[in-house]
C-alpha cells in the first residue's frame, strides 16, 4: 500500500477516502492497489492519445481486441474491459469525445460519464479506484470545469450507500490538482451537496 500512503492530498467525502497524487494513472498500478482504473477515451475507443493510450501501452494488445467489440458507444458511456497485463480486475473507459463528428466534451458529457463510472463501481462492486480527470487532453476541457462536475457527481454519488472506499485522483497538471483539491476540500467540509456542481459553462 505504499502509494496510498504518499498521497499530496487526502480528504474524506463520508466514508470514502479520496486522494490526488501528481501521477499519470498508468503509472500507479504496479502497486496493486486498485480494483480499476478509468481510462477517458473517444466514441470508438481508439485509444488513441494521453491517459488512454499510456494505459493501452502498459495493458497490451487484449483489451484492444476487447474494445473493438463494444463499439461503437455513445458520449458519456462507460464501457468495461479487462486490464489485460496490468494488476486489476477492470479497466473502466469512459466516453468523452466522438473524434468522428468532431464533438468534443460538454457539460452533460463529462457530469453523466462521471456519474456512469461511480455506477459501474457499484454494479462491479470496486472498492478501490484510480481515475484522472476527464476531457482535459483532447477535449480540451479546463480543468477546473473538468474537477467540479467530477466532484460534485462524486459527492452525490457517495451520498448514499457505496461499495467504494478509496478513490486516487491521478493528476499530472498542477491546475487539475489544484482545481480537484478546491473542490474536494469543500466537499469534504461542506456537509451538503451543492447544485452548483452540476452546472458548466463553456468558454465559447
Amino acid at each position: 500500500m505504499m502509494l496510498l500512503q504518499r498521497p499530496e492530498h487526502v480528504v474524506k467525502i463520508n466514508q470514502v477516502s479520496v486522494r490526488i497524487a501528481s501521477l499519470r494513472i498508468e503509472a500507479v498500478v504496479g502497486s496493486g492497489d486498485f480494483d480499476a482504473l478509468v481510462s477517458s477515451d473517444d466514441t470508438l475507443l481508439s485509444m488513441g492519445g494521453g491517459v488512454s493510450l499510456g494505459i493501452r501501452n502498459a495493458a497490451g494488445p487484449i483489451i484492444e481486441a476487447e474494445a473493438r467489440k463494444l463499439v461503437p458507444l455513445r458520449l458519456g458511456e462507460v464501457a468495461v474491459t479487462s486490464a489485460g497485463a496490468l494488476p486489476v480486475d477492470y479497466l473502466l473507459h469512459a466516453v468523452v469525445v466522438d473524434l468522428v463528428h468532431g464533438i468534443r466534451p460538454n457539460e452533460e458529457t463529462i457530469r453523466v460519464a462521471a456519474e456512469n463510472v461511480f455506477r459501474r463501481c457499484e454494479l462491479l462492486r470496486i472498492r478501490r479506484l484510480a481515475m484522472p480527470a476527464l476531457g482535459t487532453g483532447a477535449g480540451r476541457v479546463d480543468a477546473y470545469y473538468s474537477a467540479r462536475l467530477i466532484v460534485g457527481a462524486l459527492a452525490r454519488h457517495v451520498a448514499n450507500p457505496t461499495s467504494i472506499t478509496d478513490i486516487l485522483f491521478c493528476l499530472p497538471d498542477s491546475d487539475s490538482r489544484l482545481a480537484f483539491i478546491e473542490f474536494l476540500n469543500d466537499a469534504s467540509t461542506s456537509g451538503r451537496r451543492r447544485e452548483s456542481w452540476g452546472l458548466y459553462t463553456t468558454h465559447q
